[in-house]
């Protein structure tokens, strides 16, 4: 039971990157996520790109990279592309895609959106490292499978969003062309009686195969709802909420931040997420100039490593909490 405890933990707190990247600021183009979202407030268009680092993690973890460039062409009609990079222990993801939004006013001050997006991804399974997780275990492949667990292919996104002074909540709609993809290993867990008393029964990890052969995506769904509005006319606040990967399962990631923004050039915020196990957001920013800024955000979470020495297949253990960095340049024109 605990060995099926620790998968699904593992499970969740690293699934989140096979669709998107989560564990960056709110503070940027949304667009990425859900293309119905237009909470940024520009004049022509925005550039952002992102940096994302944890180097003080005792896995070595690749750095992860986001990039967008959204742009106005009118009042109601916008376009966009967003690149990102994101690996760890267990999965790796890329995706390029370009979106655009339109949109509909109900009434004075009240809009809905609409939007769509198309793009090409790779999403691979290191298989290898399931090789802890599992172990002792054999792996199988189906006919159509390779050792890589790699897969490409196109993703199509839809998505749509309700806009109201400052307040804007929205649904994004992922990977609706239900594209390839390897699925995480799954274990065999078998149901088993105590002989003495045929009531009293568990579940035991067989520990002993995974089949791993070509799948695909289910639906992503993302929820945001982002409110902003003025202090002062020196102060706003931001405060924005990010649900990653909504079924009737559960979630993914559940990130909230709340960002104050002094002069329309500077930043503080501090914020909570889970993916697993909860996390810790704080970031700083600093406008060079209202167009230009620069921005990190730091986000804590447990460090879990697998210790072959724990138990007698080994387990994962907990080296406290670490940051990961996002470094952030921002320009607008």
């Amino acid at each position: 039971m605990k060995n099926l405890f620790l998968i699904t933990l593992i499970t969740c707190t690293t699934i989140s990157a096979m669709g998107q990247l989560s564990t960056v600021s709110n503070d940027k183009p949304m667009g990425y996520v859900n293309p119905a979202l237009q909470n940024y407030d520009l004049e022509k268009g925005v550039v952002s790109v992102s940096y994302v680092i944890n180097p003080l993690v005792k896995d070595t973890i690749p750095a992860g990279i986001l990039a967008i460039a959204e742009f106005k062409i009118n009042e109601k009609l916008r376009v966009g592309v967003s690149a990102f990079q994101v690996e760890n222990r267990l999965s790796k993801s890329q995706t390029a895609k370009a979106y655009l939004s339109y949109k509909l006013e109900l009434e004075p001050g009240n809009y809905i959106i609409v939007g769509a997006n198309i793009g090409a991804y790779t999403d691979e399974v290191r298989v290898t490292e399931f090789n802890k997780v599992f172990a002792p275990n054999k792996f199988s492949y189906g006919p159509d499978s390779s050792a890589t667990g790699k897969e490409s292919g196109i993703d199509l996104g839809v998505g749509i969003a309700y806009s109201y002074n400052g307040f804007q909540v929205g649904l994004g709609f992922g990977k609706v062309n239900r594209p390839a993809a390897y699925p995480f290993p799954i274990s065999e867990i078998e149901k088993a009686y105590n002989p003495s008393d045929p009531k009293d029964s568990f579940f035991v990890h067989k520990d002993t195969s995974v089949m791993l052969e070509s799948g695909n995506f289910g639906i992503e769904i993302n929820f945001n709802a982002i409110y902003e509005w003025n202090l002062n006319e020196n102060i706003k606040i931001l405060h924005s909420l990010h649900v990653g990967n909504l079924d009737l399962a559960g979630v993914d990631y559940l990130g909230l931040q709340n960002i104050v923004k002094i002069n329309n050039r500077h930043s503080i915020g501090l914020g909570a997420f889970y993916n697993g196990t909860p996390g810790f957001i704080g970031s700083l920013g600093y406008g060079i100039s209202e167009d230009f800024k620069v921005e990190v955000a730091t986000f804590f979470t447990q460090d879990l490593n697998f210790d072959p020495t724990v138990g007698k297949y080994g387990d994962y253990v907990n080296d406290g909490y670490q940051p990961s960095f996002e470094f952030n340049l921002r320009y607008e024109f």
